[in-house]
């Protein structure tokens, strides 16, 4: 970690971005100790803003409090990634069946749009913005605002990223997701709900089994 400038930020959010950063790029490991004293002196603040940062990043499932002894990165768990996707798996194929029936034709050009620019991204947190972007494009014109709500919640989870930059991580996996992209978007570009739905379905249930099996090496 690097303690850089706050900018005019609150101290206990320049913390909160610093370990963030760090967490997400791998600077820190799953295991690594944080120690509230160690972080204080590395950003050069007291202890309150300290606690403040590392109790939003436990809110966040990044680190684990230990009482007296700072936090824990967090490591992804099998468990996280299930309910995610049983999540995603239930709703986002219903919402892109409503998509293709009720969105715009200058909404379908957006999905379009969002499935080629998820393609020409490198970084994985630019990836993941643009894979983000492609996801809510297709389920946010469904007319259902509650269900857009649920869905958007799981893709502000920092755990979203994690799971994503693993995804991400072998060559072969990232061609098949932008080739996948393409085809939901041209199956909703036909007002196709049912073909969309299954390309969907079928997309998000080898991400899952992918993720468990590169957390979990059973290759």
């Amino acid at each position: 970690m690097r303690a850089g400038t706050t900018n005019g930020r609150r101290i206990a959010d320049w913390v909160y971005d610093g370990i963030r950063d760090s967490i997400l790029s791998g600077e820190l490991p799953p295991g690594h100790r944080l120690r509230q004293t160690d972080v204080a002196n590395e950003f050069e603040v007291s202890h309150t803003p300290v606690r403040e940062a590392l109790a939003r990043l436990a809110s966040e499932g990044l680190v684990t409090l230990r009482p007296h002894r700072g936090a824990e990165v967090n490591s992804l768990s099998a468990e996280e990634i299930h309910e995610i996707y049983q999540v995603r798996q239930l709703l986002e194929p219903y919402a892109a069946g409503l998509t293709a029936k009720n969105a715009s034709d200058e909404e379908l050009a957006r999905i379009e749009r969002a499935a080629q620019a998820a393609s020409k991204s490198a970084r994985p947190l630019d990836l993941f913005t643009a894979n983000r972007a492609f996801h809510l494009a297709l389920y946010q014109p469904c007319g259902n605002g509650r269900l857009v709500q649920i869905l958007d919640s799981l893709w502000d989870s920092v755990t979203a990223v994690r799971m994503f930059e693993v995804y991400v991580s072998r060559p072969e996996d990232l061609k098949k997701m932008h080739a996948e992209h393409r085809a939901i978007a041209q199956a909703v570009g036909a007002r196709d709900g049912e073909r969309a739905a299954e390309l969907l379905r079928s997309h998000l249930d080898f991400a899952h089994d992918e993720l468990v099996s590169l957390l979990t090496g059973e290759r």
